[in-house]
């Protein structure tokens, strides 16, 4: 049977596929194949079992063409990814959440809190990555019950650990690397990992916490979809509202820019001024697989 269906605007179609992958596969069935065509704007996915095609699914985004026109209008556009959510669940996370902005945000697997704020996070509509560890220069100590992806692994060691994680981060959309200023420059490792982004049909966004990071290229080689970091807004001794503001100007001049954060609190007063400055300079947030799907070219 043909099934046809349209997608919120909001709604970015490689969300939609990762949904519909799970629920399908929930059920014992398959999805044989996930094309997206039209610049991003259709998908078409083929599901039944191991040998027979059952279901035919046509999906393409945006409430018709006065919908699209108005998509396409918009000007520039801001991608803000909130990393280090899972080691507490306070206030600070619920505030975080509350906000009124399309954010991508990103958890730590392994940790106490990571599993309840992907579902909290679900809840309140916000798009959810999992944050990676991966070892960095100097080796770097475990960040929970994950343990850091490291060079010396073996390919199958790296992939068991990526899924392990993935186990502990419901509803990810995605993934972003914690650290692995060291483990982000290793072809090998990285086409480890990339390998089961490819296989559950998820993204992966380059933190770059290394200037000689091979993520992009080797996501482009194996056909996942990326997206690279052009400024950490919050780091340690930065002035973070310099770093908003810079932010901004790379979205003007260039009509498109992706920034890294995290879940602090002076960083979320930072945050609330940064949305509303980003309104009154025309500025629109969205979601990392927005920005993924409007062609980002992942520089």
């Amino acid at each position: 049977s043909v099934i046809r269906a349209r997608v919120p605007a909001a709604r970015s179609l490689i969300q939609v596929n990762a949904a519909i992958t799970k629920e399908v596969e929930s059920m014992g069935a398959r999805v044989r194949a996930g094309v997206e065509k039209s610049g991003g704007r259709s998908l078409e996915m083929e599901i039944g079992t191991r040998r027979t095609v059952t279901h035919r699914c046509y999906f393409r985004r945006g409430g018709g063409k006065r919908a699209e026109e108005k998509r396409s209008a918009v000007g520039p556009v801001m991608a803000i990814l909130v990393d280090d959510f899972g080691s507490f669940n306070n206030r600070l996370v619920k505030d975080f959440l509350a906000l009124e902005a399309s954010l991508t945000i990103s958890v730590i697997p392994g940790l106490k809190y990571s599993g309840k704020i992907c579902r909290q996070a679900r809840d309140a509509g916000k798009e959810i990555l999992c944050h990676l560890p991966m070892e960095p220069e100097g080796g770097g100590k475990e960040v929970g019950d994950i343990p850091l992806v490291r060079v010396a692994m073996k390919d199958k060691t790296i992939e068991d650990i990526v899924n392990k994680a993935l186990r502990s981060t419901p509803g990810v959309v995605g993934m972003n690397n914690h650290q692995g200023s060291l483990a982000t420059t290793d072809r090998r490792v990285m086409e480890a990992v990339l390998r089961v982004c490819r296989k559950r049909k998820l993204f992966f966004v380059d933190s770059k916490t290394t200037p000689r990071s091979v993520v992009v290229e080797t996501a482009l080689s194996l056909g996942v979809p990326s997206v690279g970091n052009d400024l950490f807004l919050d780091n340690r001794g930065e002035d973070t509202r310099e770093n908003m503001k810079k932010l901004l100007s790379i979205a003007v001049r260039r009509g498109r820019v992706t920034g890294i954060m995290h879940v602090k609190q002076d960083s979320l007063e930072h945050l609330r001024w940064l949305i509303r400055e980003a309104r009154e300079q025309g500025v629109t947030l969205i979601t990392i697989s927005e920005m993924i799907a409007r062609g980002n070219d992942s520089s």
